[in-house]
């Protein structure tokens, strides 16, 4: 019996422990299978985080090469337009030294002896032509413009793209350059036909072209010169007959002002304008009369000039020393107010009878070729009118510039 127990107890023990490790290799199994299932999600998820991170890779690759591709396309960009520059170079010093050399050498002098070569010289020479110093402000400004692509290259940075600005800046200066070269070379065109036209022309023996040219510039100048003078001249006559017309329009602004007079405010325009008018016209007369009075005086000087021993000859009685016909009591010439005074200088015969009589009987000085008269109507008679004429005219005609010479006191 009691071994029936000890072999119950045992059986339950042993079925027991059993199931329990059944069941606690079951738990294992399963928490091992949750585990590979978890790894497997992570390895699956490191595998999806490896292939974004090579397409990223892939990608950024790829943006780094359209980057440099652009950068070195702007580059070469810049490398053929520095080429137009460094020929711009060359050839403005080209110019520069065939422009000087020519100025003074045997060739120059054979396009010297031909007036319409060096006109055409001339031209060449003072043609405005690109100065030396836009070469390297072109430079300048391309090499601030490649600074970025040539960055871009240097660091290997995404994200280059040439603008349209950037673009437009390098066409501006390449057209600069070629602009500038053209007009360079249209110049050396023009000294080619020159100095082939001069071919077999013997050599100026007095100037070289510089001379020429410079002789050439002083022609120009004086013709320029005349011209002015000319145009002067015709606005001078212009602005005689302007006068008339001025007169006219004033007339018109005149009629216009008065229309206008309907207000107070029109009154006030309308004076303003005859105001205007009225001073351009006194002005204008001003000036005209100034003028005409500069000419007069120029006029009457030139022809004193040329009467001036008739008129020492003639006013004898009144130019040298002595005491009649002044007012001071003391010796010296006639005053010319005196004269004028005594009736002498008066039209017709009374003033004629009154110089032949005071010069005769009444003067202390010299006579001079007026004579002696015995007064009277035999007196009159018997007088030289024609010289007495033209002591008159002349005391007349020149007394003021008399006095202003100190030749009549005044």
């Amino acid at each position: 019996m009691i071994a029936l127990v000890v072999i119950i107890v045992f059986g339950g023990y042993f079925y027991f422990s059993d199931r329990s490790a059944r069941i606690d290799a079951q738990g294992k199994l399963a928490q091992q299978i949750e585990q590979n299932a978890n790894l497997q999600k992570q390895m699956a998820n490191l595998e999806a985080t490896m292939s974004e991170i090579k397409v990223a890779k892939l990608f950024g690759q790829q943006n780094q090469a359209v980057s440099s591709s652009n950068a070195q396309s702007v580059i070469d960009r810049g490398s053929v337009i520095k080429l137009s520059l460094n020929n711009l170079e060359r050839t403005l010093t080209h110019l520069s030294k065939r422009q000087a050399e020519l100025a003074h050498s045997e060739l120059g002098k054979r396009i010297a002896s031909d007036p319409s070569l060096v006109e055409q010289a001339n031209v060449a020479f003072t043609t405005q032509i690109p100065s030396a110093t836009l070469a390297q402000s072109l430079h300048s400004r391309l090499d601030l413009l490649l600074k970025t692509p040539k960055q871009v290259m240097q660091e290997q940075t995404e994200g280059f793209y040439p603008t349209e600005e950037l673009t437009s800046s390098l066409n501006r200066i390449e057209a600069e350059a070629l602009e500038a070269i053209d007009s360079i070379s249209q110049v050396g065109q023009l000294l080619d036909a020159v100095e082939a036209a001069s071919q077999g022309l013997p050599p100026n023996a007095e100037r070289d072209l510089a001379q020429s040219i410079a002789a050439l510039e002083l022609e120009h100048e004086q013709e320029r010169l005349k011209i002015i003078a000319d145009k002067l001249e015709e606005a001078r006559r212009e602005g005689a007959k302007l006068l008339a017309n001025q007169e006219a329009n004033d007339l018109r602004k005149i009629d216009e002002a008065k229309r206008l007079a309907m207000s107070q405010e029109a009154e006030q325009t309308a004076a303003k304008i005859i105001s205007d008018a009225k001073e351009t016209k006194a002005e204008f007369e001003r000036q005209q009369r100034a003028d005409d009075i500069r000419k007069a005086r120029v006029k009457l000087e030139n022809e004193f000039e040329d009467e001036l021993a008739d008129i020492k000859n003639y006013l004898t009685a009144f130019l040298t020393d002595g005491y009649k016909f002044r007012a001071d009591g003391l010796s010296g010439p006639a005053s010319l107010s005196e004269i004028r005074s005594s009736q002498m200088l008066r039209e017709g015969r009374f003033g004629l009878e009154r110089l032949l009589y005071l010069v005769s009987s009444q003067n202390d000085r010299p006579r001079g070729p007026i004579e002696s008269s015995l007064g009277g109507e035999l007196g009159w008679e018997r007088a030289d009118k024609d010289t007495l004429g033209k002591v008159q005219g002349y005391l007349i005609k020149y007394g003021e510039l008399l006095v202003e010479k100190g030749m009549l006191e005044k």
